[in-house]
């Protein structure tokens, strides 16, 4: 490709570029066109991304995601990004039906969704869509889908710039160029169109998916996904350094920058713009081209080490000689753990002592009690309990319910085995992150209620912390109550002495009288019999 016709000129539309490239041929009566495939490329894509879809559907989202795991969105509001939830990659089609019958909102306006995938959620939902939070952080990603570069053009320095500066130039403004860089005054099909002249020249690899953001464009090449697990830090590292070594390319290596690329986009959790949302700012919804994986060309989807070949980005992988850097201390055996899952287990044993009572009042009523079961399955999960040991006490509990689980002639009423069975195995659970607030709503504990059974985490804010006495406390509550019943008003310190020794405690006189004081503090005692104790000397 000629090289004088790599840059557009200010305000040179695609038009007006094709028909300058036109050459005369020896023994042509006509001027030919050079550049015929790149011309007819480029309306094609140009009219794709025209198009104003006002939905988007399932096949968009399993271009990128396509493994198990879950995709995030995320919507704009006034003064930060409000997330709509979590999907897994599975129920893609059934939560946007749902979303699109009952939030509409939340896939309409400037909405983001994740390039890559997510193993995890935050398990809590979030309160317009009932979708878990996103966890949107990439030490929590599992497939890495596909290298990006977002182009932000379409920034104009004054009302109808490009028509002024196209017919009128001797009207624009002095000080277009220090309001905004030359480079970001470009519409979106110039922007496109010096995309794929890189393309073409071989500055970058052939795009594998282009869309319109609204004002400026993405570009992406699918990769065949790739495993990330947080140990394995350099495939990131590998990832990213493509990423940036994308955005250099476009924005070439001298004078003004061929394309604005953004260089701060290339992390691994970046979330762009979803077709069919629209950009309020310009009125326009997004639109992606190709929009589903069967229209992508095979041979565009990529290895993550051939865009590394191609970008001659320099491996980060380790060699094998190095010593292997340990992030975390593996278990030793199975249900063996490092200390610190220490307070999960003790946490879920807390819940379950408070459940258990629960059960045991005969609180869990139907329409409650297949989920109450899961829940307490998951809580012997976290805790290290065995699952037939789970089995077997959850089988005792379910006798309790109202009616007892399951119950004869119920037909979705399952055996209790299967519902731990299936809270143990389930490999596409969501990870169970609820607070003991929102647990405690589900089985409408009130004040009373924990007051009166005395529960220790599952409380509503109304009841308060409840005051759990250390073992020290026990005991010395246990050793009073010896005390107060032997009549302590009928006995001199001597004979309490004696009669405390006799039940096996061995105390000090300053440590009796503490006592008698506390219990007469409490109003439990009032002593008048003063007599007894060491005999005082005799005068002579």
């Amino acid at each position: 490709m000629n090289s004088n016709f790599l840059r557009l000129r200010p305000y040179q539309t695609p038009e007006d570029y094709f028909r300058e490239s036109l050459e005369e041929q020896e023994g042509v009566p006509f001027k030919v066109q050079p550049y015929a495939e790149l011309e007819a490329r480029f309306k094609q894509i140009r009219k794709h991304l025209q198009e104003q879809s006002i939905r988007v559907d399932g096949d968009f989202f399993r271009m990128f995601h396509r493994r198990n795991g879950y995709f995030c969105l995320l919507r704009k509001g006034m003064n930060r990004m409000i997330e709509v939830g979590a999907i897994a990659q599975e129920k893609t089609d059934e939560v946007l039906e749902r979303l699109y019958d009952h939030v509409p909102q939340a896939l309409t306006n400037n909405v983001y969704f994740t390039v890559n995938s997510y193993y995890r959620t935050l398990g809590r939902a979030c309160t317009a869509t009932f979708l878990p939070r996103p966890a949107r952080q990439e030490k929590n990603i599992r497939w890495l889908n596909a290298c990006y570069v977002d182009i932000d053009v379409g920034r104009f320095g004054c009302e109808n710039e490009f028509l002024l500066g196209k017919y009128c130039p001797e009207l624009l403004p002095d000080d277009l160029d220090e309001k905004i860089p030359g480079e970001k005054r470009l519409t979106w099909e110039q922007a496109l169109l010096l995309a794929m002249i890189l393309e073409e020249q071989g500055t970058i690899p052939p795009v594998s998916v282009y869309a319109r953001s609204g004002r400026g464009i993405y570009l992406f090449w699918l990769l065949e996904p790739v495993k990330f697990h947080y140990e394995k830090h350099w495939i990131l590292t590998n990832y990213k350094a493509c990423n940036r070594a994308l955005v250099d390319s476009i924005r070439g290596n001298a004078g003004l920058p061929l394309l604005p690329g953004d260089h701060l986009a290339t992390d691994g959790a970046r979330i762009l713009r979803i077709p069919s949302s629209i950009h309020t700012s310009t009125g326009t919804r997004v639109c992606y081209w190709p929009s589903r994986l069967d229209d992508v060309t095979p041979e565009r989807i990529y290895t993550l080490e051939q865009m590394m070949n191609f970008l001659q980005v320099k491996d980060a992988t380790p060699s094998p000689d190095s010593p292997a850097v340990t992030i975390f201390k593996r278990a030793a055996a199975p249900f063996s753990t490092p200390a610190r899952a220490n307070g999960v287990k003790a946490s879920m044993k807390y819940r379950l002592a408070d459940v258990e009572k629960l059960f045991r009042e005969r609180l869990i009523k139907k329409g409650k009690r297949y989920h109450s079961l899961r829940t307490m399955a998951l809580f012997h999960l976290y805790a290290g309990t065995e699952e037939a040991e789970a089995v077997k006490h959850l089988e005792k509990l379910a006798r309790f319910c109202r009616p007892p689980y399951p119950t004869k002639g119920e037909v979705n009423d399952i055996p209790v085995r299967k519902v731990v069975e299936r809270a143990y195995h389930d490999e596409d659970k969501c990870p169970f992150l609820f607070s003991n607030q929102v647990l405690a709503k589900f089985w409408n504990i009130d004040k009373e209620t924990a007051e009166r059974l005395e529960l220790r985490v599952l409380r509503p804010p109304a009841a308060g912390k409840l005051n759990v006495m250390s073992d020290k406390e026990k005991e010395l509550r246990r050793r009073r109550e010896v005390l107060l019943r032997l009549e302590p008003e009928n006995h001199s310190l001597t004979e309490l002495l004696a009669m405390m020794k006799r039940k096996k405690y061995r105390l000090s006189e300053t440590t009796l009288r503490s006592d008698l004081k506390a219990l007469e503090e409490a109003g439990l005692i009032q002593r008048s019999n003063r007599k007894g104790g060491r005999p005082r000397k005799v005068e002579q």
